[in-house]
């Protein structure tokens, strides 16, 4: 069976919620379904930017990171995070986008309320003037909204930007609160946890704590394991990127200033809303339990052996933070770059546990990517079976033998189930909903480079302010991503699809794709038959 990380052991796994699912042994707790890839970036930073700490009794540290040091002697020990709920301010932003018939009365009253208390905090003598000062406030923060339209407001999220803007997930529950029927929403807060739920992850569902367990088990690897590795797959980093502690460090202050280049008045007025228009009374009560201590949130575990593509995220979020892109753009690459780090690790966490006809090299899966208006039906054929082969080994994946006793007490309702929300279903839901699998309903489902991904491609597979030539660009996409375009590339990837054999198609060249990166200003050529990929730093 596999090992763990933390290592909480075999025993330890199945005795938790949901350990008895073979894709938390697999891949760990967890992907699913229900988290979107914007949903994975959210609770990413919301991990890194909580205060932290080891066991329920851990001393808190609210570093990016824990030091290397902790790092490198951490093992069994559960993370536990600190996340704000911010339930005044997700009220006070997106009660309007909630459907009427989840806006019951009580919070309503609420809902105006905090507006008036906003408004009577505004200096000025006419009373015209603060009501327009609080309306552009609160459309500022409504402009910011990210993800939940068609949820009730307490499960919507706003674009991460902030600090002051990363929200836990909570749950209005609403068939609890029909039958409590609170009128006043001081009754809602002396019984909070009747009637919100802070620990269902059904949105935020620990796809970002899985991203930041895997980050810290690719760090706190030896430096010599790491360029073992690296030699031994081919990838072509620096020698910066090979020490963990230099990747550590930049991580550290990219997200941090990352956080910090949103104006702190900005941050200034979500916190005023949030805890000062009802003197801290909401935020005391959704930030603390019954006994009045902060409340906690546990973090889950991934596949020891994941380590290898938490280390390779690790290199990409430093080079990615680095990069020269303005605030959003950065947050929508982070967004693209969780989407595919979630197909990678489900298909990395197949490979390893699959004896294959025809095996590739690292990273053991091939990703056939197509023009989004493609004509060549070689190339468009290999795109979808490609589609198909990786779904295929994800789904054995979940049936091998070990797995057996864990599936044995299962309906088969309950098998679909993890099917869709752990399995195929899922690797296809995330890749459409980035536009890299199309098309979005009927037959014929492929993989497709769009402008956006190849961005990405550029700023995480080459450092910042550098020349490479394309050659060892296409070259790295595949060893980072199992990302193919090229004629030679392929006809491997046939291979891999067919069990060995090559089945021959009339395949043009990749000179479209060296078109798509002139057209982003990542080309330059130097000849007809060179030319290099720049990823500038200004």
């Amino acid at each position: 069976m596999n090992n763990y990380f933390p290592d909480l052991g075999e025993e330890g796994v199945k005795g938790q919620k949901g350990g008895k699912n073979p894709a938390f042994h697999l891949i760990g707790n967890r992907l699913y379904s229900g988290q979107s890839h914007v949903e994975l970036l959210i609770e990413l930073l919301l991990v890194i930017n909580s205060p932290k700490r080891f066991e329920e009794e851990g001393t808190l540290f609210t570093s990016v990171l824990p030091k290397m040091d902790v790092l490198r002697n951490w093992t069994d020990a559960q993370l536990f995070y600190q996340p704000k709920q911010r339930l005044n301010q997700k009220l006070f932003s997106f009660l309007s986008n909630s459907p009427l018939a989840s806006r019951p009365q009580v919070q309503r009253k609420q809902y105006q309320y905090l507006h008036k208390q906003f408004k009577q905090s505004i200096s000025t003598q006419q009373d015209t003037h603060k009501e327009q000062a609080a309306s552009s406030i609160a459309a500022l923060f409504q402009g910011y909204h990210r993800v939940g339209s068609g949820r009730n407001w307490s499960a919507q999220s706003f674009l991460p930007i902030a600090p002051a803007l990363l929200a836990g997930e909570t749950i209005w529950n609403e068939k609890k609160s029909l039958q409590t029927n609170p009128e006043a929403w001081e009754e809602v807060l002396k019984s909070i946890s009747t009637h919100f739920s802070f620990n269902r992850h059904m949105f935020l569902a620990r796809g970002g704590e899985f991203f930041y367990l895997q980050i810290c088990n690719g760090l706190k690897r030896p430096i010599e394991e790491i360029k073992k590795w690296a030699d031994e797959v081919g990838l072509d980093f620096s020698k910066e990127e090979l020490d963990p502690e230099v990747i550590h460090k930049k991580i550290s202050n990219g997200f941090q200033a990352l956080m910090e280049i949103c104006p702190k008045t900005f941050s200034d007025i979500a916190n005023f809303i949030n805890t000062d228009l009802d003197a801290g009374k909401t935020s005391d009560c959704s930030d603390k339990n019954r006994e009045g201590e902060e409340r906690f949130a546990s973090t889950g575990w991934v596949n020891a052996e994941s380590w290898k593509e938490g280390y390779l995220l690790a290199v990409e979020l430093s080079r990615l933070l680095m990069s020269n892109c303005n605030l959003i753009e950065k947050i929508e690459l982070l967004e693209m770059l969780c989407g595919t780090h979630a197909l990678r690790s489900l298909s990395l966490s197949s490979s390893r546990v699959l004896e294959e006809t025809y095996t590739l090299p690292w990273p053991h899966f091939h990703m056939v990517v197509s023009k989004p208006a493609e004509t060549n039906i070689g190339v468009k054929r290999l795109a979808e079976e490609s589609v198909k082969k990786i779904e295929l080994n994800i789904y054995k994946s979940l049936r091998i033998d070990c797995f057996s006793e864990l599936r044995a007490d299962k309906k088969p309702k309950q098998l679909d189930d993890i099917d869709s929300d752990y399995g195929p279903k899922l690797y296809r839901k995330h890749g459409k909903a980035m536009g890299i699998i199309v098309p979005k309903r009927g037959k014929g489902a492929r993989f497709v480079l769009t402008d956006e991904l190849l961005r990405l491609l550029v700023l995480t597979c080459v450092e910042p302010g550098t020349k490479i030539t394309y050659d060892s660009f296409r070259q790295r996409v595949t060893r980072q991503f199992g990302i193919v375009f090229n004629k030679i590339d392929l006809a491997e990837a046939s291979k891999w699809i067919n069990g060995g054999l090559v089945i021959t198609t009339e395949t043009e060249n990749d000179l479209w794709v060296q078109d798509m990166l002139e057209a982003a200003g990542f080309l330059i050529h130097l000849s007809d038959a060179c030319a290099l990929i720049d990823n500038p730093m200004d």
